[in-house]
């Protein structure tokens, strides 16, 4: 399984999405024990972040630069739907509003 995939079965698709944004394209390191007030439990919350460093305590991570596109794309229908404008969805994303509205039409 390939490591985007494994994080977001571990931290949900959302959790990836927020630590992509924040971390993406560089190596972290995940410690054993994640205390309150860490970057990781501030970003992802204490069950998430417990979570992660169950499965890759003491590790160096590379993180994924973007969420899988399949979730991606899901994630803005699903904010589409909710009424986001498009702009705030490209922001949201990193994508450019065409981008986004293609994203849409398909």
């Amino acid at each position: 399984m390939a490591l985007k995939d494994e994080l977001a079965e571990l931290l949900g698709e959302q959790g990836l999405a927020a630590l992509s944004k924040a971390r993406g394209g560089r190596r972290v390191h995940v410690p054993r024990r994640i205390r309150a007030g860490h970057w990781l439990a501030e970003l992802l919350g204490p069950e998430a972040a417990g979570r992660l460093a169950f499965q890759y305590g003491g590790c160096r991570v590379e993180i994924p630069s973007r969420p899988p596109p399949a979730s991606r794309d899901a994630r803005i229908r699903e904010l589409r739907a909710a009424g986001s404008p498009v702009a705030a969805i490209a922001s949201e994303t990193g994508l450019s509003r065409r981008q986004v509205y293609r994203i849409l039409a398909r």
